[in-house]
């Protein structure tokens, strides 16, 4: 759908412009004018197919400028932050609740590890 646009993120040499998440779709783009283009192509491709994009839920994070965008003469808002598949992402690109839940992981690991590492029969080799 957004393939051949110029717009997105590269990343390792690929153009990322749309990760899709079942029903939600995210948008990437360097610039405001970009973002505006984005939205505007992905509305008029969900169109064709029959469906409909509804920009009263639509929101942009951005991390510079917090603006909000006029897109068909419809204005979308600006957030500071946003939830995706349980992570909460903000404009500064922190987000306390990965961080704690890697700590979580990492802790729960070396729990498990911690039976063989006091284990006193097991000897270098």
């Amino acid at each position: 759908m957004l393939q051949n646009t110029e717009a997105g993120v590269r990343i390792r040499r690929r153009q990322i412009n749309n990760p899709q998440y079942a029903d939600d779709t995210t948008l990437l783009a360097e610039n405001k004018d970009h973002t505006v283009k984005l939205i505007k192509r992905v509305k008029t491709s969900s169109e064709k197919a029959g469906f409909k994009l509804n920009l009263k839920k639509t929101r942009v994070l951005s991390t510079g400028e917090q603006v909000n965008l006029l897109v068909d003469g419809q204005e979308i808002s600006a957030v500071t932050s946003y939830k995706i598949l349980g992570v909460l992402i903000t404009n500064t690109g922190y987000s306390k609740h990965k961080i704690k839940r890697k700590i979580r992981l990492g802790r729960a690991a070396m729990a498990k590890l911690s039976k063989i590492m006091k284990d006193r029969e097991l000897r270098p080799t």
